[in-house]
């Protein structure tokens, strides 16, 4: 059904957009008002848009999506997302898309399994999941096949070629440089060679960077001298003493100790915290 064009006469611009009668998403019963109001409540995953709102761009991009405009029904799913990241239908049916039409079966199968995080009962997702698991399985056993092979071939190098020292002295600057920048570096692989081969400062750049590089080049090295040959098994006292020498120049209290409280990286939550409507 084509959604009939509605004139706002305060913009003049005609609104595409279906009335709230209109909206006929398929949801699931098994999850409660309830427990969808424990997860939005979380201040950590604060809701930017209305229900209503997201839901409207979720049904609007289906429709995109039946009259084959894939790429404005990707943006109403986005936009949708934005406004309700943790809504079990968004997820869902934004995952049906990215896998029937964008061919993306990983980050489907992502969004499969956040959704039944928050909504462990959802039907459609407990039967999309069953379908993506496999197939998620055989590619990542076919991409850690390919990084075996990779290595196989690595190891029958000659490296004691002079091209090979090379090659090892750049990749050594590219793992540093890019180790820490995942964490939030900001030093270029220019700055972080500086760093590492002079000991020298560079202008406009923190102390906790400098010795974020400092840290990771001396547990490198203590792991190339201590553990080339080393033919036992790593303990976790030689665990933390590679941490100790990570964190040495950063935070010399908690270098080689353990943590004593809980931590969380980027999104990921427990379901227990869900269902208990704990914020973090």
């Amino acid at each position: 059904m084509i959604c009939p064009r509605k004139f706002n006469p305060l913009t003049g611009i005609q609104n595409f957009l279906p009335e709230s009668n209109e909206i006929e998403l398929i949801s699931d019963e098994s999850c409660s008002t309830d427990e969808f109001s424990k997860v939005f409540s979380t201040p950590k995953y604060k809701i930017h848009g209305s229900e209503k709102e997201a839901l409207t761009a979720v049904q609007m991009a289906l429709k995109m999506k039946d009259s084959m405009k894939f790429e404005k029904a990707k943006k109403l799913f986005e936009h949708a997302l934005v406004l309700q990241p943790l809504h079990p239908e968004v997820l869902n049916h934004y995952a049906e898309f990215l896998e029937e039409n964008g061919n993306d079966v990983i980050t489907a199968d992502h969004f499969y399994v956040k959704t039944l995080i928050i909504c462990p009962n959802h039907s459609r997702a407990l039967v999309n999941r069953r379908r993506t698991m496999p197939l998620v399985e055989i590619m990542d056993k076919q991409e850690l096949d390919r990084i075996d092979r990779k290595r196989a071939d690595l190891m029958n190098l000659n490296l004691n070629r002079s091209s090979m020292k090379r090659i090892k002295k750049e990749v050594y600057f590219l793992h540093i440089h890019h180790t820490l920048a995942i964490e939030g570096n900001t030093m270029s692989l220019a700055q972080t060679r500086t760093v590492v081969e002079t000991k020298t400062v560079v202008p406009g750049k923190s102390i906790t960077e400098h010795n974020e590089i400092l840290g990771l080049e001396s547990a490198l090295r203590y792991m190339n001298k201590t553990f080339s040959n080393h033919s036992e098994t790593l303990t976790v006292l030689d665990i933390l003493e590679i941490h100790k020498r990570v964190l040495g120049h950063v935070d010399p209290l908690s270098a080689g100790m353990f943590r004593s409280s809980q931590v969380f990286v980027g999104d990921l939550y427990s379901t227990s915290s869900f269902r208990s409507g704990i914020s973090y």
